[in-house]
């Protein structure tokens, strides 16, 4: 997945240590590449490096199906410019792939790959919408044809409903995979949903990514213990309250 032989001439911004996979993002690479769990889900600690684990696995996903569509997907644009994109003028923008606002004249943001064996690959970058008061096949994602879908934040959601559509319409991968990733919380239901269904889920602390994290050990230095042991080691805590004394994490 690294990229291999690139002039500086022509990629000028390329930056080898911008490819360099932390622990975390190794094993979801790893897994991702055997082919062998259609779903996925990784629940990490703050900075472990889950946005750019998806352009990660766009540029992997290039090399071993070249032409098969993608899709990263959260709860609004603006988090996808805030995140995605930020990651993205980093890694791919600086090897070749291009953004691109429209489709057809229509607004389809989306990632467009270099050729590679006469073949390019679009990444489309969607947000969740689906009306309450609409069937749940009325959503964003219907009507698009993917090899693989990337679900960033799905903390903010607040079911499986978004997992269950981006299942509906990974039809074209061999086999189509998800991959789902958020921050800690209690019960992550997007790793229950992989591991109900046979899939792959993963834990992953900030720790495994502190050498990329400029002054992380000052930086944990400002925080509460219970934010340490909740957002960076992901260890659910009992929330605070008489009334929840009898709380458990279960």
């Amino acid at each position: 997945m690294i990229p291999q032989n690139l002039s500086p001439e022509a990629h000028p911004f390329y930056d080898p240590a911008d490819w360099k996979p932390n622990a975390a993002q190794k094993r979801i690479l790893r897994v991702w590449a055997k082919r062998k769990h259609q779903i996925m889900a990784l629940c990490g600690g703050w900075g472990v490096g889950k946005s750019r684990l998806a352009l990660y696995i766009a540029a992997l996903n290039h090399e071993l199906q070249p032409g098969f569509p993608g899709a990263i997907i959260a709860d609004s644009m603006s988090r996808l410019s805030s995140t995605i994109s930020n990651e993205f003028d980093q890694t791919l923008g600086t090897i070749g792939w291009e953004y691109r606002n429209a489709f057809h004249g229509q607004p389809s943001p989306h990632y467009l790959s270099p050729e590679l064996n006469g073949k390019r690959t679009k990444v489309w970058l969607l947000s969740w919408k689906r009306p309450s008061t609409a069937a749940r096949s009325a959503n964003s994602l219907e009507g698009r044809d993917l090899a693989y879908a990337i679900l960033d934040e799905a903390n903010v959601f607040r079911d499986e409903e978004v997992a269950t559509a981006m299942l509906g319409r990974v039809r074209s991968g061999n086999p189509g995979q998800i991959l789902m990733m958020g921050k800690p919380t209690l019960s992550p239901w997007w790793n229950s949903f992989a591991l109900e269904r046979g899939g792959y889920s993963q834990v992953s602390p900030s720790t495994e990514n502190a050498h990329n994290l400029a002054d992380f050990d000052k930086w944990v230095a400002t925080l509460s213990r219970r934010e340490v042991l909740e957002n960076l080691l992901c260890q659910p805590q009992t929330p605070v309250g008489a009334v929840l004394d009898n709380w458990t994490a279960d």
